[in-house]
C-alpha cells in the first residue's frame, strides 16, 4: 500500500487506540514501512494525494528491450559540456511497467489528505 504521508499520518491516527507495537519492515534503499493487517503499508513524497495505491507486485513486470547502455547517436558516448570545464555521457533503459492482471491493483480515492508537508 503506498500512499502520501498525510494519510498515512491519518490512518494511523485512526488506529492510535488500537496499536500494536512492533518492528518495521525495512524496504530496498534504506526506507521503512509498518506493517498493517499483514500488509506494508509505506508513505512515498511523490504519491498523489488523496489517494491509496493497493499494489499486488506478483502481477506487476518489467517490460524492456534490452539493457542499459550509452546514448550515442552520434558515435560519441562523451560529450563536451559547453561553457564548462566538464564531459557528461547518458545512460539509458527503454522499459515499460506492466501488469499482466488488472483485476488485483486497487486505487482507493477522494480522502481528505492533510498536503502540508512530511
Amino acid at each position: 500500500m503506498i500512499a502520501s504521508f498525510g494519510i498515512q499520518r491519518a490512518l494511523f491516527n485512526l488506529l492510535q487506540p488500537q496499536v500494536r507495537y512492533q518492528n518495521p519492515t525495512n524496504i530496498k534503499g534504506g526506507f521503512q514501512a509498518l506493517d498493517y493487517m499483514g500488509k506494508s503499508f509505506f508513505a512515498d513524497r511523490q504519491a498523489p494525494f488523496g489517494k491509496v495505491l493497493f499494489l499486488d507486485s506478483r502481477f506487476l513486470n518489467m517490460y524492456d528491450t534490452g539493457d542499459w547502455d550509452w546514448l550515442d547517436e552520434d558515435g560519441n558516448i562523451l560529450k563536451w559540456v559547453v561553457g564548462f570545464d566538464a564531459w557528461e555521457a547518458v545512460l539509458a533503459k527503454y522499459c515499460n511497467l506492466g501488469a499482466s492482471r488488472r483485476n488485483t491493483q486497487l486505487l482507493l480515492y477522494g480522502l481528505t489528505d492533510d498536503p502540508s508537508g512530511i
